[in-house]
């Protein structure tokens, strides 16, 4: 019989166990429904505004078959648009660094991060079940920074959830 302040669910996971599987199962779905990396952002002064990625397989770009004759390459699309303010300039102050950010944040970041979360899941399980005297606070903090990963993207309230 489980010890009453080791907290393990009905199928044996502790909650550390559940949690981290449960961020990557939201990064997962979140960066499978995304258009696919790698994005970037490129810094010529026509295309300051936006975070580019190849136009994903199977959508219809400007050409037909989404590749550009000219140059034989998949076709670009956008992915992320800084607003433009009425006077026709961009919002830059901090947009230039944002839009940074996101295009090194790609889908292919996101499956990586859940692939490190879902490792860290397995360990801890294996931490829980081969020691007896692992509690959920010993797994809090032997795990803390793959759970500090997983409460933000779990509990920000701001998120959009799924």
């Amino acid at each position: 019989m489980a010890e009453p302040h080791r907290k393990a669910r009905e199928d044996g996971r502790a909650g550390a166990v559940e949690e981290l599987l449960a961020a990557a199962g939201l990064l997962r779905r979140r960066a499978t429904e995304a258009t696919n990396g790698p994005w970037w952002r490129p810094l010529d002064t026509r295309h300051k505004d936006i975070v580019l990625a190849p136009l994903p397989d199977g959508e219809r770009g400007t050409w037909t078959d989404g590749v550009d004759p000219a140059t034989g390459l998949r076709e670009s699309c956008v992915v992320v648009k800084v607003p433009t303010w009425s006077t026709g300039r961009h919002s830059r102050s901090r947009s230039g660094r944002d839009l940074e950010y996101i295009a090194l944040m790609d889908p292919e970041v996101g499956q990586g991060v859940a692939a490190l979360l879902e490792l860290a899941a397995s360990e801890a399980q294996g931490d829980f079940d081969n020691d007896p005297k692992m509690t959920e606070k010993d797994l809090a903090e032997r795990y803390a920074g793959p759970l500090t990963v997983a409460h933000l993207l779990l509990g920000d309230n701001r998120r959009t959830m799924p």
